[in-house]
């Protein structure tokens, strides 16, 4: 599935300049399984795994999904709290050529009514039931209206026995394949072109109605995932915690999309409350964290000082509005330094702060343009004319950060 947006002459820059590789997501992983294989690599209150045991997992349920009969540029729909086994589903959707969509666990009928129709999804991979919540029967009722939507794949690791026909298991599944040799050959034919294959999708926050659909190769997201592991100084050493979901980008972007370029942990808070938050940042020892405001505000409310913190580097903030002094009020307590930035799902990534920036800087700014990223002020009435400096404008930026549009919509994109 090509992108609908970049011309050859944009790919073309892109690629000569360097911003863009030919690299996808799978292959960081599997260079840290060949280079740190015994270094861990994602935990949550029921895994433990190495790089090596991970890209073997992602081996396994990859394969089995080939081996199903899954055709390759399928679109797969993951809900998913955050989880072990929900960062696994969405690098085996890029090993096996499937293409993702990673949607928050509070989306209801509605929202994901809309999203199977537009997308023609032929599986989702589900926790049967969460929070007093009854997934398995929404994608069940789902099912009689489209019957595309195929199979269900379970983070449960029981079947219900009145679950719909084509429902499995999926740490089960892959449990038992782990234990059997992989032909890597077969997922090398469904590798996706970086540049020219949609590998994911992510929706917009539907502030609007309902959210939009954001197809991305996986190029772009890489281009900005590099400059994310720059500003943030991430390594091998670091340990990255999703405290929001990482269905979204405010912990997503640290955790699934930089922290395996890196090398570097992740820790996953799978329900958050204050004191679960600041605990599992002492267990784990934590260098950094991806949260939305109202985590940091509620986690400040807490009292701070009964836990040992010292580990925490910066905190990454992002998915609304925090206030000077929200931050300031957080660095003190937290002893560590916020990051701010600005980018859209369907705008892409425009600027970002350095966690070794000014106070002020961090506190007060979205800090400087990313790599490649060229922006101006247009005017209201005419977009082609820029405004003079200090005078307010409507934001364009182009450059390799950006997404390839609106899923399948070249009139709104």
């Amino acid at each position: 599935m090509k992108p609908i947006r970049y011309t050859k002459e944009m790919t073309d820059e892109f690629l000569e300049d360097g911003y863009w590789t030919r690299e996808t997501f799978y292959d960081f992983w599997e260079k840290n399984a060949r280079e740190i294989p015994d270094q861990e690599a994602l935990v949550d209150s029921k895994y433990r795994l190495t790089w090596k045991q991970a890209v073997e997992l992602v081996d396994a349920m990859a394969i089995s999904w080939v081996e199903m009969g899954i055709e390759k540029h399928s679109r797969v729909i993951i809900q998913s709290p955050n989880s072990v086994y929900g960062f696994l589903a969405r690098i085996a959707c890029e090993r096996a050529g499937l293409i993702s969509l990673t949607v928050y666990p509070y989306l209801r009928k509605k929202e994901l009514t809309y999203m199977v129709d537009r997308t023609k999804a032929s599986a989702v991979i589900i926790l049967a039931n969460y929070n007093k919540f009854n997934y398995l029967e929404m994608y069940e009722d789902l099912q009689k209206d489209f019957p595309h939507l195929k199979n269900i794949f379970l983070f449960d690791d029981m079947v219900p026995q009145d679950a719909p026909k084509g429902t499995f298991s999926l740490t089960s599944m892959v449990e038992k394949r782990v234990l059997l040799p992989v032909d890597k050959s077969v997922l090398v034919k469904r590798r996706f072109d970086p540049v020219g294959n949609i590998a994911i999708l992510t929706t917009t926050s539907g502030t609007t109605g309902i959210p939009k659909l954001v197809e991305w190769p996986p190029a772009p997201r890489i281009c900005t995932s590099k400059g994310r592991v720059d500003i943030w100084n991430l390594t091998k050493d670091d340990i990255t915690m999703a405290i929001a979901p990482h269905a979204g980008g405010a912990a997503g972007t640290l955790t699934y999309f930089a922290a395996p370029i890196a090398g570097a942990k992740t820790v996953m808070l799978e329900e958050f409350s204050p004191d679960a938050a600041l605990a599992l940042i002492e267990k784990e020892k934590a260098t950094a964290i991806g949260v939305v405001p109202t985590h940091l505000i509620r986690m400040l409310e807490a009292d701070v000082s009964k836990y040992d913190l010292s580990s925490l580097r910066f905190i990454r903030s992002a998915g609304g509005y925090l206030a000077p002094q929200g931050a300031e009020e957080a660095e003190n307590a937290f002893g560590a330094s916020i990051t701010s930035d600005l980018g859209t799902q369907d705008m892409g990534s425009v600027s970002g702060c350095r966690v070794e920036d000014s106070k002020d800087l961090r506190r007060r700014t979205v800090g400087r343009m990313l790599p490649g990223n060229k922006v101006r002020l247009a005017d209201k009435e005419n977009k082609e004319k820029t405004v003079p400096d200090g005078e307010p404008g409507i934001l364009y930026f182009r450059g390799p950060h950006a997404p390839a549009g609106y899923y399948r919509d070249e009139e709104l994109t």
